[in-house]
């Protein structure tokens, strides 16, 4: 009867291990998910930040174009 035990608690340790196996590579591949869309919202917010950046610059170049009309001519 000891034997019994013995040999169902070395089957209970091997599916134990590969569940935790299986948890692990779930964990591993959830990990490579979560990077791939930090990722993705890295490149949006640069994304958004550049056409910000452009708008800006658009709008700083009209002011100066404006200005320059603006200015009495010698």
């Amino acid at each position: 009867q000891l034997l019994v035990l013995m040999q169902r608690v070395k089957i209970d340790i091997q599916h134990t291990e590969n569940l935790l196996l299986s948890i692990k590579e779930r964990l591993i591949e959830a990990e490579r998910e979560r990077i791939k869309m930090q990722t993705l919202a890295d490149q949006n917010a640069a994304a958004v930040q550049k056409a910000q950046n452009k708008k800006e610059q658009k709008k700083m170049d009209e002011m100066g174009v404006m200005q320059f009309n603006l200015q009495p001519q010698n």
